[in-house]
């Protein structure tokens, strides 16, 4: 049991002992009998063991009563706590921020000065303490979809009552003879009905000392009503006369500066369940020490070992010495020439006296909820969390004492996620299929960049099921970052390869074919295609298939068995059964007076079952090979239509021509005509059987043509025109008829001329034909002679006919001796109209000219006598002349010695 330590520091006197007080005028009065009661607090005491226990910062209320033996009249009350604070009244409330252990005494003195002495007007009350999540394991870092452990802690922290801590002040042990030295402890935690009740209440006492001669020290400790008892009594004993207590120093003169030096104190515990026994006994129980004083000189010898001692005297002899008072350690030195220190000492009691310490209890402990956690261990102290995102996940541990107070502390872990590697999977393989990359096989939506692992798995995930075999071959994916990584599993099952195969029944037809196909492959996934382009692919296990075209087609089967692998078979089926009419004939073409048959040789080819032939007339025949006489002129049209047992049709045709006895004449519209002019002819004949009407119109120009046809001759004189009618078998029939061509007259009336007006007139001829009488002449003019005389510019024609052939030509005589003056001109420089009067353009046959022109306020601005000048240009003296209305004026002589005065206006224009 752990005991409880009293040391030499005072504390307040929490409990007033019973005591007499002589107050002035009142010397040696008798006390009355004051009980002071505690009647209630809030909250209320446990009811086990009588303690208040509440949360850090909660407050209590204490009520209290007294009874008095006399009376209680001018009575005090008061609420005396451990931490220093006193509160007066009956009825007191306050509260406790800090943690720990506090006590109070409820203290009632009446008017005489006299206080209660009950020991039960005392509470104690705990203030939760705050306990340490330190030991609290978990790790810093965790993989993500992995499983971690953490481990929650919860250490109390002992809320502790020090009834008496330590003294640090240093008792000197000066030498002496027979001169005994104290030290005392003052208790007062207690009530003053605390005793030692045994030997076992005293645990132990220490002494933290150090003295340079054991064997003339005696050591006591006296309780606070003086009983004692011997703790050590070496004094004259055999063998400590050499023996020391901690590390002295034991040189100079007694009580000098150098014997008061010491090195350290050593500690001496004197417990009654030691094992050493009494120092009397133990003298042996030494260990060598040196120290050198500050004087340069070193003490050597054997020290008391420090440690646990039996006292020499029973604590037996402290039974009934009240706790509280002082306590008090009594040193006699016997002899001189030694000295020591007594650095500390301290007493501990049994715990069960007067403890108020209390060390809480955690009935509550969890974890905050949190989507992390997929279980707990351990009263719920402990979890297993699978983090699902990366990051930092924090997790709160959360505990609640027995006081019902709240605690909790939050850990942050950071998460690591190497990647998704997605999804188990697993696939069927053929043993003779491709090198795949398991990667490809993956479910989910998986990271690249990790690594395989496996048989027959290179790192990157290629696989070659050739090359392992039949059987399962199961390979890891895996991705790592840091510690962590994340795994996924593909597995292959390589197998044979399929089973595959098919036969077929044909159904043929004329129109389309039918094919039934029978699958005698493994059971699984079937895809027909049937090489005529048909879409999409038929997946039924025994198709038909209807063929539109007769042909050779290949067929295709894809089999994928129930393993997964796949597979494929072609076939080429023949579905060509033609039926092809033909036939040749002895003859194309016969002349129908000849009366010779046509013989029809059969050239079909197939399965040819039935002929029926059709020659455009008369009968027809069933016969392979029939002959035919024709009764009929024309073209026929010979048609064989063969079968055979489907039955399937096929017909061919070709003409056999029949030409008739001919006929054949033709004509023309005349047989005069000009040169030049267009001849007309017309053909009568058989059009049933004739070919071609072959023309040769005697100028060198030959074409054929049936029917009408056109020419025209360029020459004069006299041609025969020959007609050949083609009527094939029937031979060449003729025609012949002929046409006179007249020249045309040719007329010659000079070139073209000029006429100056009011000049001699001009004598305009045809000066070819003029002497000719045949000729006819007819003027534009109405005139019908060979001449005409003209005196006005114009265009003169002439038409010269001789035996009904006519030719027409043309003369033209222009104007001579004129001039032409515009109203308008624009002298913008743009070459176009930028004069006035004179220019070419403008006149002809002008010899003598002079032109004088006016503004609007008769000023004269420009004159010239050139008839081969530009003009005016719009300026006056080098200045353009502004737009407006001019006056001109103009004397002209042309060639023929007319002369001409002009007066008028012309405006300019920019």
């Amino acid at each position: 049991m752990k005991a409880k330590k009293i040391y030499t520091s005072i504390l307040q006197i929490l409990l007033i002992s019973c005591l007499t007080f002589l107050l002035p005028g009142k010397a040696f009065s008798q006390c009355q009998t004051i009980m002071a009661h505690v009647t209630s607090t809030a909250p209320a005491a446990d009811p086990v063991d009588s303690v208040i226990k509440i949360c850090k910062g909660d407050g209590v209320t204490f009520n209290g009563n007294a009874t008095f033996s006399t009376g209680g009249t001018g009575a005090t009350y008061s609420w005396h706590f451990n931490d220093g604070v006193i509160l007066n009244g009956l009825s007191v409330s306050r509260a406790f921020p800090n943690e720990g252990v506090y006590v109070v005494d409820f203290v009632v003195t009446d008017n005489q000065g006299c206080v209660n002495k009950n020991c039960d007007s005392r509470r104690i009350i705990h203030v939760s303490t705050t306990p340490h999540f330190n030991l609290t394991t978990f790790p810093d870092t965790v993989c993500i979809n992995k499983l971690s452990y953490i481990h929650g802690v919860v250490t109390p922290v002992e809320g502790v009552y020090n009834c008496a801590p330590p003294i640090a002040d240093t008792t000197y042990l000066p030498d002496g003879s027979g001169v005994s030295y104290t030290t005392s402890i003052t208790v007062s935690c207690f009530t003053p009905c605390d005793t030692v009740r045994t030997a076992a209440d005293v645990e132990s006492i220490c002494i933290d000392m150090e003295h340079s001669y054991i064997g003339d020290l005696d050591a006591k400790i006296i309780c606070p009503n003086g009983q004692q008892n011997n703790l050590f009594h070496t004094n004259g004993a055999p063998g400590a006369a050499s023996q020391y207590l901690g590390v002295p120093v034991d040189f100079g003169p007694a009580n000098g500066p150098e014997d008061n030096q010491y090195c350290s104190g050593s500690n001496y515990c004197f417990r009654m369940d030691a094992t050493w026994g009494p120092f009397i006994s133990m003298l042996s129980n030494t260990t060598p020490v040196s120290c050198t004083s500050t004087f340069g000189n070193t003490t050597t010898g054997s020290s008391m070992i420090a440690g646990n001692y039996q006292p020499e005297q029973s604590y037996n002899s402290l039974i009934g010495c009240p706790l509280n008072g002082n306590w008090t350690i009594q040193i006699t030195d016997h002899l001189g020439s030694d000295n020591g220190h007594i650095f500390s000492w301290g007493i501990e009691f049994n715990q069960s006296l007067g403890s108020y310490s209390f060390l809480p209890t955690y009935p509550v402990t969890h974890w905050a909820a949190n989507a992390d956690i997929v279980a707990t261990s351990n009263g719920g102290s402990d979890i297993t969390i699978k983090p699902t995102t990366p990051g930092i996940h924090c997790y709160t541990y959360q505990v609640m004492d027995a006081f019902n107070c709240s605690y909790d502390t939050t850990i942050c872990l950071y998460v690591i996620d190497p990647g998704n590697p997605g999804k188990d999977s697993s696939a069927n393989l053929c043993l003779d299929q491709e090198t795949v990359n398991a990667f490809d096989y993956l479910a989910g939506n998986p990271t690249p960049g990790g690594t395989w692992t496996g048989t027959g798995v290179t790192p990157n995930g290629d696989f070659n099921p050739a090359a392992v075999g039949v059987g399962y071959y199961p390979l890891e994916y895996k991705l790592t970052k840091w510690q962590c990584d994340t795994t996924a599993i593909v597995t292959f099952h390589v197998v044979n390869s399929v089973n595959i195969d098919f036969s077929y029944d044909l159904g043929l037809g004329c129109v389309v074919d039918t094919v039934h196909f029978n699958n005698l492959s493994d059971t699984g996934k079937y895809w027909w295609t049937f090489g005529d382009g048909t879409f999409p692919a038929d997946t039924t296990m025994n198709p038909t298939h209807i063929y539109q075209d007769q042909n050779f087609y290949t067929v295709k089967l894809i089999v994928k068995n129930e393993l997964g692998c796949i597979d494929s078979a072609l076939k080429v089926i023949d579905i060509t059964h033609p039926i092809n009419a033909a036939f040749t004939q002895s003859a194309d073409t016969i002349c129908l007076g000849e009366g010779a048959p046509v013989v029809f040789t059969d050239a079909s080819t197939g399965a040819i079952t039935d002929w029926n032939w059709n020659f455009g007339e008369g009968t027809p025949s069933t016969a392979q090979n029939p002959s035919y006489i024709f009764t009929q002129a024309g073209n026929h049209t010979i048609r064989l239509i063969v079968s055979d047992a489907i039955p399937c049709y096929d017909t061919a045709y070709k003409q056999v021509q029949v030409d008739a006895v001919p006929y054949f004449s033709i004509s023309q519209d005349k047989h005069m005509i000009c040169a030049g002019d267009a001849l007309n002819f017309e053909s009568d004949y058989y059009a049933a059987t004739i070919r071609n009407i072959a023309w040769n119109f005697g100028d060198g120009t030959q074409w054929n043509q049936l029917g009408a046809t056109t020419h025209r001759y360029e020459n004069s004189g006299i041609y025969w025109i020959t007609a050949d009618a083609d009527f094939g078998a029937c031979g060449i029939s003729h025609d012949t008829d002929s046409v006179i061509v007249t020249a045309l007259p040719l007329v010659n009336l000079g070139p073209d001329s000029v006429l100056c007006l009011d000049g001699t007139a001009l004598t305009v001829a045809d000066l070819n034909n003029a002497s000719d009488p045949g000729m006819q002449w007819q003027w534009s003019t109405g005139a019908t002679t060979p001449s005409i005389q003209i005196v006005h510019p114009g265009i003169y024609s002439l038409t010269a006919t001789k035996n009904d052939c006519a030719t027409t030509e043309t003369i033209e005589v222009n104007k001579d001796c004129y001039t032409d003056i515009p109203n308008v001109f624009t002298p913008n420089g743009d070459g176009v109209n930028d004069y006035f009067y004179p220019k070419q353009l403008l006149s002809k046959g002008v010899v003598g000219f002079s032109m004088t022109i006016f503004n609007r306020w008769g000023q004269k601005v420009f004159e010239s006598t050139t008839a081969n000048g530009r003009g005016w240009d719009g300026n006056f003296n080098n200045k353009m002349q502004p737009v407006g209305v001019y006056i001109y004026q103009m004397s002209v002589i042309m060639k023929n010695g007319r002369s001409e005065e002009y007066t008028g206006n012309v405006t300019l224009m920019r």
